[in-house]
């Protein structure tokens, strides 16, 4: 990546600092959930990419309740689980978005955009099919935050993190994570860039 592209992408994510709320903790994983507090300083960090691109953004909504629900994208293998009573309160119902971001990045945004939860919404990402092998070579796996498409550089495979998600991985090829708040999301490894 050349200096002025970096530098153009680290401009954009820093015009694009969007300021959040704080919300109750979780019992998932630890730290469970992040600061929303809009930061100046990024961090750019290695995008986990699929190994065959999506051609296209791929987009669904589902209205939930209070009852909760779930949100499916199978052929970008992201599931999200709304928990009972996550929705903001005094919201009986919600029309939920995801689109999963078109190129190699395994990245989605959420919608709508800035939604806050009472509760975590719990996130699995099958990573079958991405250049993540497992092994104790590789580098462990996060989710990093970022506020737009522009902190995402598909060409280079990086993303301007706002800031880490914690993250699991469950039985090697599932990885699980909270949401508090919807925004984009992206699957990052500790490989420089």
């Amino acid at each position: 990546m050349t200096f002025p592209k970096t530098l153009a992408l680290l401009g954009a994510a820093l015009l694009s600092l969007a300021a959040c709320g704080e919300t109750p903790d979780s019992s998932f994983l630890a730290p469970a959930q992040p600061s929303f507090k809009a930061s100046a300083a990024t961090v750019v960090k290695s995008t986990v990419r699929r190994e065959r691109p999506l051609t296209r953004d791929l987009t669904t909504s589902v209205t939930v309740t209070r009852a909760g629900g779930v949100i499916e994208l199978p052929e970008a293998g992201l599931k999200v689980v709304v928990p009972q009573d996550a929705l903001p309160i005094g919201t009986a119902s919600m029309t939920l978005t995801v689109t999963a971001l078109k190129g190699k990045a395994i990245a989605y945004e959420f919608g709508p955009h800035g939604t806050q939860f009472n509760r975590p919404l719990v996130l699995t990402q099958d990573i079958r099919g991405s250049e993540w092998k497992g092994g104790k070579k590789q580098a462990p796996l996060a989710v990093s935050y970022f506020a737009t498409p522009a902190d995402l550089d598909a060409v280079a495979g990086v993303v301007a993190e706002r800031e880490e998600l914690p993250a699991q991985l469950d039985g090697g090829s599932t990885l699980r994570w909270n949401v508090w708040h919807f925004s984009g999301y992206t699957v990052v490894w500790g490989r420089k860039p």
